[in-house]
């Protein structure tokens, strides 16, 4: 037994051109009202409670803490320089002054294997000389 299956021809949009389903639309700056009223409100909060807020966090769960900052760190960053007009003299003072802010923000002194504790730390192999 075959069954015969009729096809409708499908309507692709359901509305007329220039025609909508909600006529009225959304009214402008709807959309916008309940993201201002959170950044207040979060604002207001922030002024009571952040600086308690992020000492808290980072004593009982450093973990969240570094994953929080880190979360709003930019993830990009743009360097521009000209490096052509410099001696080499310059670019390895240059480039050992970076490798020290970087390794300051990690929490290792770059370039003399000293923690800020002062304890001993292994040498890098990629360490600059």
């Amino acid at each position: 037994m075959s069954a015969t299956v009729k096809t409708v021809p499908k309507q692709l949009t359901p509305f007329k051109p220039g025609q909508s389903g909600n006529p009225a639309g959304r009214p402008k700056g709807a959309k916008n009202k309940l993201t201002d009223a959170f950044w207040s409100d979060f604002a207001e909060a922030w002024q009571a409670h952040g600086a308690t807020a992020l000492k808290t966090v980072a004593e009982s769960d450093p973990g969240k803490f570094i994953a929080v900052a880190a979360s709003v760190m930019p993830k990009d960053v743009n360097v521009n320089t000209t490096i052509t007009d410099m001696t080499d003299e310059q670019l390895e003072s240059r480039i050992a002054s970076l490798a020290r802010q970087f390794g300051d923000a990690l929490g290792v002194v770059a370039g003399n294997g000293v923690a800020p504790d002062g304890e001993e730390t292994a040498p890098r192999s990629n360490e600059i000389n």
